[in-house]
């Protein structure tokens, strides 16, 4: 593709652009806007209309590139300034009241960044062009927390999920290249143990993502299991009903039953 084009979007199969400017090779390149569109008011109940831009500015092999603007979804600017590799390196990020609340130079900076709903999204180090030290917060329809990212030296090294009403249900630790947690159901631990590879948990949640934009629940999940190693399986109740080896969420290997 080159010159002025369209890109639409096919995570729910509709018609809605995604992406509209300049390219160059197939990739974008030059002036172009993103959009906002109905799969995020699914997800999070967001009051805002349809393509509403989401960011505009310049683009180089495909990614955000120089300068530009990121909006929230009411159309406040959210971060105004320089960006690499899509990446955003010096400007002036603002609050839902248009407050200036942090400011990012050469890629590094203290943040406290705002959803449109004026809730902390993240708060910490922001280094290497990327969240460093600090948590996270994804928030679900009603505006209760659905899940944290803790961050160590840019990388992720606890994550915690919550239902609707904002009860525990999923806490994953990472270390040493090893995926350790426990899970939770009617406030009840049922598992605690090893988890897949950091490729089948991105694989799951690419799934686990669809089935909540088919039905618009951000705590769905796909029946596909993260058990994979060893572990201990709970009856709901603080009883142990098994300890053993797991694949796939089932009974696998070396085990027993108590």
């Amino acid at each position: 593709m080159e010159g002025y084009g369209k890109e639409y979007n096919n995570k729910i199969n509709d018609d809605k652009v995604d992406f509209e400017g300049e390219y160059k090779n197939g990739k974008r390149n030059g002036k172009g806007k993103e959009y906002f569109n109905d799969y995020t008011i699914k997800l999070f109940g967001n009051d805002f209309n349809e393509n509403t831009i989401k960011f505009e500015g310049n683009y180089l092999d495909g990614h955000r590139e120089g300068e530009g603007i990121e909006y929230f979804e009411n159309g406040k600017i959210k971060f105004k300034g320089e960006f690499t590799k899509g990446k955003r390196k010096n400007g002036k990020g603002y609050n839902i009241k248009g407050e200036v609340v942090y400011e990012i130079k050469d890629g590094e900076g203290n943040i406290k960044q705002y959803d449109f709903r004026d809730k902390i999204e993240f708060e910490g180090e922001y280094k290497n062009y990327q969240y460093w030290n600090g948590k996270r917060s994804i928030y679900n329809k009603n505006g209760n927390i659905n899940l944290e990212l803790f961050y160590t030296e840019g990388k992720i090294n606890l994550k915690k999920e919550y239902d609707n009403k904002g009860e525990l249900i999923f806490e994953l630790i990472c270390e040493n290249n090893k995926k350790k947690g426990k899970e939770y159901k009617n406030g009840e631990l049922i598992f605690e143990g090893e988890y897949k590879s950091k490729d089948e948990l991105k694989m799951q949640e690419a799934i686990d993502y669809a089935v909540q934009l088919i039905f618009g629940d951000l705590t769905l999940k796909s029946n596909l299991k993260r058990w994979n190693g060893k572990g201990k399986e709970f009856n709901g109740d603080d009883k142990l009903i098994y300890e053993g080896e797991f694949l796939n969420g089932e009974k696998h290997g070396k085990g027993k039953i108590t």
